[in-house]
């Protein structure tokens, strides 16, 4: 916006340009601050996916599927704030077992991405 004034300011451009850049400006700038609002909790973990229980049913239904490889941990979601797992973590979740250091580890990244914003 400030690059946007400043151009009109020198002449750059017109003033009907700036009214119309600004506006796209304000529209992607509101456009990001929706996304959050987009997320859906669905409440179902890896191990419902796994077992095939009634809650990973609903969140397929609600959200879509899941690709295979996210629920078996063999590909981390690129967005994923958990550290990857190692093979033997990986093989422990899918026989339902949590590793309390996994928790702690993902409680603590989150402390971090809250303490950071």
């Amino acid at each position: 916006a400030v690059a946007i004034l400043s151009a009109n300011h020198t002449a750059i451009i017109a003033r009907d340009e700036r009214e119309r850049l600004l506006r796209l400006a304000q529209r992607r700038f509101r456009h990001v601050l929706q996304l959050p609002q987009r997320y859906r909790f669905s409440g179902a973990t890896r191990e419902d996916f796994l077992r095939g229980t009634q809650r990973a049913e609903n969140a397929k239904g609600k959200l879509g599927p899941v690709p295979e490889e996210i629920v078996t941990r063999e590909k981390i979601p690129r967005f994923s704030i958990a550290p990857s797992p190692s093979p033997a973590q990986s093989s422990a979740s899918v026989e339902g077992e949590i590793d309390p250091a996994d928790l702690e580890a993902a409680a603590a990244a989150l402390r971090g991405g809250i303490a950071a914003e």
